[in-house]
């Protein structure tokens, strides 16, 4: 578990109508206690010493924008991480623009840099070593990186309808992976933990894709906001030629969403919402059916990572609320329904040693909530 605390000091001066500049400060301190076993097989653990201590991030910013008509905005920074448990750090700049060639169309682009401390628990992993020492063969992991750049095109239509259309593409470097070369481990790939193996900074990471919002603010009583996305998310090991994909490379999306509002005469008023959303399934690395079955635990195929894909996912939920405003103080009854159609959608996968088949960890089914809110 960690404990942690943090102070932040921020300075900002508007020296004109076009100029402005922002700087900050922070440090986060961490405190940490840990424990670490090794798994002997049959059950049996040997548990390690227990490690703790404190550690430190320290953070600083500073940011200009420069504004020198109504049609143009352009905004630069730098940003810089240092990480105290293995001195590591990143020098992040930052460049973006807006155009505004009419009061209705916004175009933009962007170009940034971000850096991210891993979990702790990955840095002082306990491993035994070939002679039976015990290790922290993560200490010294970088700083995982990530350079972003973007573009996007805005569209106001009128009515209070607004369309935007957005591209993207991400780059990373020094991403924690395995050691063996080709073995297809990436950290981000898991669900939680830190980690059970020794890793290297030397893992790539891609994503790209194009987003489309279409959306009709509240008004006249009703409000929609329709979203499509395409997108692909990738990422190299430890000596790999070839793209693979990672756990969330669910290759699309959408979602719909909207409202409706009955104003009554003598106060009060009767909502009702539906939101829909529809997205590519979970990935999963297959097993290795022959090794699994002689070993007698799950072998996934290192061969076909992430190549697997669970059924497309699909919830619908929906709600109805009524408010009430008096003279001082008002409340609001509603009923939420997640899931209406009681879809069967998967949360993780687990591995059956009898049957030496993956079985499905559904999430929620169908879930009613009846609330009462009170604002005075």
């Amino acid at each position: 578990k960690t404990l942690r605390r943090q102070i932040h000091a921020t300075y900002s001066n508007k020296s004109s109508k076009q100029f402005r500049i922002k700087a900050g400060l922070s440090l986060t301190a961490n405190t940490y206690w840990l424990r670490y076993y090794l798994d002997q097989g049959a059950g049996g653990y040997d548990y390690l010493d227990n490690v703790s201590g404190n550690t430190f991030i320290g953070q600083a910013y500073f940011q200009g924008s420069y504004r020198p008509s109504p049609k143009w905005t352009f905004n630069a920074g730098l940003h810089a991480l240092f990480f105290t448990l293995n001195n590591t750090y990143s020098i992040e700049p930052r460049f973006a623009v807006q155009f505004q060639p009419t009061k209705t169309t916004t175009l933009t682009a962007a170009y940034t840099w971000h850096g991210k401390v891993l979990p702790i628990g990955t840095y002082l992993l306990q491993l035994p070593d070939g002679n039976g020492n015990i290790t922290q063969p993560n200490r010294d992991l970088e700083i995982a990186k990530l350079q972003h750049a973007i573009v996007g095109f805005q569209q106001v239509l009128g009515r209070g309808f607004r369309l935007n259309l957005e591209g993207y593409f991400q780059h990373g470097y020094d991403q924690p992976v395995g050691t063996e070369f080709q073995s297809g481990y990436w950290l981000f790939n898991q669900r939680d933990n830190y980690g059970t193996r020794a890793m290297v900074s030397e893992g790539r990471l891609r994503n790209y894709g194009v987003n489309l919002t279409a959306e009709k603010a509240f008004s006249r009583s009703f409000f929609i906001l329709a979203t499509g996305s395409l997108f692909w998310a990738q990422y190299k090991s430890l000596g790999d030629t070839e793209w693979r994909s990672t756990r969330v490379d669910k290759r699309w999306g959408t979602s719909l969403m909207g409202g409706y509002e009955w104003a009554f005469k003598k106060g009060g008023a009767l909502q009702l919402g539906l939101k829909c959303f529809i997205s590519g399934g979970l990935r999963y690395t297959p097993a290795d059916e022959a090794a699994s079955r002689a070993a007698g635990i799950l072998v996934e195929d290192t061969e076909r990572y992430f190549e697997a894909v669970t059924n497309t996912y699909f919830r619908l939920d929906g709600r109805v609320a009524y408010r009430k405003n008096l003279a001082k103080w008002s409340y609001t009854i509603s009923l939420d329904v997640q899931n209406i159609t009681n879809a069967r959608n998967v949360r993780f996968l687990l591995y059956d040693r009898q049957t030496a088949e993956f079985e499905p960890r559904l999430q929620s089914g169908l879930l009613p909530v009846i609330s009462f809110q009170a604002d005075f």
